[in-house]
């Protein structure tokens, strides 16, 4: 996963794209994420608006996005890469990793205190990745019971992730997310 290289980049001041990749670009050209991807390399804006999800923690955040692969992420911490940095606004995603591995980091990355001081958290897709009830709960669930008293906006199901709906992320760049009843807005830039 490229992640740890969006990390580098992020760890030296350089911007970088998490976005489709050249594959999806060649077989859904004119998709919502590849003409997203098409208005930033032309110099457009990025913005999104997202539908609310029943989970979401309303509130509005300002900071530096980074994130990506939730286990590459977790393998990073208090390294020279390490995302999890005060007011970040902190996306994660991740493909066929099991409910119990991305709820054991979570669990860490709240204990450590990483969660708490960030201005807010986009959950992206979790591709492949079995539900299984008998958790405690479904992923969702079990990452806003994890997050709920980290006093942080929270945003769930954004299209971010290994899928086609892959909306692109301007990782270091400074960001505004604004999570209402009514839904979802994403501006960076």
């Amino acid at each position: 996963d490229c992640s740890v290289l969006h990390a580098a980049c992020l760890s030296k001041g350089i911007m970088s794209l998490h976005s489709p990749q050249c594959r999806h670009l060649s077989e859904s050209p004119q998709s919502e994420a590849a003409l997203h991807l098409r208005d930033i390399l032309f110099g457009g804006t990025a913005r999104y608006s997202t539908v609310p999800h029943p989970l979401n923690i309303c509130g509005t955040a300002h900071g530096r996005i980074a994130g990506g692969n939730l286990s590459v992420l977790h393998s990073l911490i208090s390294t020279p890469y390490d995302v999890f940095q005060k007011g970040t606004i902190l996306f994660i995603e991740d493909i066929n990793e099991p409910v119990y591995r991305i709820e054991r980091m979570l669990y860490t990355l709240k204990l450590s205190g990483a969660l708490q001081h960030l201005s807010a958290l986009i959950v992206g897709q979790f591709t492949d990745t079995k539900e299984h009830t008998g958790f405690g709960g479904t992923l969702y669930g079990i990452i806003h019971s994890l997050v709920k008293d980290c006093n942080i906006p929270v945003c769930f199901d954004f299209p971010v992730g290994h899928c086609e709906r892959n909306f692109p992320i301007i990782e270091g760049a400074d960001a505004t997310l604004a999570i209402t009843p009514e839904g979802v807005c994403l501006g960076m830039g």
